[in-house]
């Protein structure tokens, strides 16, 4: 099967930079939109090239006026502000390392975040079951005394590589906003 290559603007790193995107797979799609594991490649000023195999979120033509549900440039604001807070205060949320905007033109904007390793609930031990239910109340307490919902959809469970834990990573946005009042 041939790989679709396409060129975008890839947003939120230290400054927007031009990339090719190479489709892999078609992973299915969900009420936001289709989800494709892709290589993203971007060349240095030395014409050095450096790939990364990420997962791109596209989502579908209609953004949503209400709420971050179905609307990636709100989604986006939202996690790095989050992000931003997590960072500055110390919180101990888990995100992918990378989760970025990607702007191809006319279409709608698309989300891209690091692939993850995800853990099956079913292959769990029930120890692993155990932390990674703790760390996804500890990050939902946390993200609520500072004025954010995150909704339970929204977390992953994937193998911590430094404590060997099962840990809650935050890689759905669709359900993460702001609370009332803050």
């Amino acid at each position: 099967m041939p790989v679709k290559r396409f060129r975008a603007m890839l947003h939120g790193g230290s400054r927007p930079r031009l990339v090719e995107i190479r489709e892999r797979s078609n992973r299915g799609g969900g009420r936001e939109g289709t989800i494709f594991y892709v290589d993203i490649a971007s060349t240095s000023k030395k014409g050095k090239e450096k790939v990364l195999k990420l997962v791109e979120k596209r989502f579908h033509e209609e953004l949503s006026a209400e709420g971050n549900f179905g609307n990636p440039l709100k989604q986006f604001g939202t996690v790095q502000d989050l992000a931003a807070l997590n960072r500055r205060k110390k919180l101990g949320l888990r995100f992918p390392p990378t989760v970025r905007l990607l702007v191809r033109g006319a279409e709608t904007p698309s989300l891209v975040i690091s692939r993850l390793k995800v853990v099956p609930f079913r292959g769990m031990t029930k120890e692993q079951r155990f932390e990674y239910l703790s760390d996804l109340n500890r990050q939902l307490k946390v993200a609520e005394k500072n004025g954010y919902h995150i909704g339970l959809d929204s977390f992953r469970p994937t193998m911590d590589k430094k404590s060997g834990m099962v840990v809650a990573v935050i890689s759905d946005f669709g359900n993460l906003r702001k609370s009332f009042g803050h």
